[in-house]
C-alpha cells in the first residue's frame, strides 16, 4: 500500500506503479492537496481511495486530487472516496479519469461522503466491470456533487 499525506505541488506525483496488496493500493489521506496519480496498475487490493477521512472525529480535508490513466486487475473497488459521518470534512476537486479494468466486489465506484458533501467530483472515461459476469458492477453515491461523463458502471448521483 502507498499511503499519501500532505502532498504539495512540487512533491505531488505518483507515477508508474504496479501494486498488489490486501489493502488500498493507494490511500490518499487527510491534508493531501495538489496530487496527481497516473499510470498505476492496481490489484488485487482495495483500489485507489481518497480516505478514509474523519476517523475519530478529526477535522480533515483533501483537495485538488487528480487520478488518471490507471488500471484495476480484480481490485475490490475501483474509484473510491470514503469519509466518516462528520461535518468537519472537506473533499473538493477530485478527478478520476481514464480508469479501466475489473473489480471483485459489486461496487466498482464508491463515493461515500459525509453530510457536508464532496464537491466538484469529476468522473470521466471510466470502464470498470465485475470479474464475475453474473454480478454486474454498480456504484454507491452519498452526498456528492459533480459530473460524470462516459462512466461505466452508471453513476446516478452525478449528472
Amino acid at each position: 500500500m502507498v499511503s499519501i499525506r500532505k502532498a504539495y505541488p512540487d512533491l505531488g506525483k505518483c507515477l508508474y506503479f504496479d501494486l498488489s496488496s490486501g489493502d488500498d493500493c493507494i490511500a490518499i489521506k487527510g491534508g493531501t492537496q495538489f496530487l496527481e496519480v497516473s499510470q498505476v496498475i492496481c490489484g488485487p487490493g482495495h483500489g485507489i481511495s481518497v480516505g478514509s477521512l474523519g476517523e475519530n472525529g478529526q477535522t480533515e480535508f483533501a483537495e485538488e486530487i487528480h487520478i488518471w490513466n490507471c488500471t484495476f486487475k480484480g481490485a475490490s473497488y475501483g474509484a473510491r472516496i470514503k469519509t466518516w459521518p462528520l461535518d468537519a470534512l472537506k473533499v473538493n476537486d477530485v478527478t478520476f479519469s481514464d480508469i479501466h479494468g475489473t473489480c471483485s466486489k459489486e461496487d466498482a465506484i464508491v463515493l461515500d461522503c459525509a453530510k457536508i458533501g464532496c464537491n466538484h467530483i469529476t468522473l470521466s472515461q471510466i470502464n470498470i466491470t465485475s470479474i464475475d459476469p453474473a454480478k454486474p458492477a454498480s456504484t454507491i453515491c452519498k452526498n456528492v456533487q459533480g459530473t460524470a461523463k462516459n462512466v461505466l458502471p452508471y453513476v446516478p448521483c452525478l449528472h
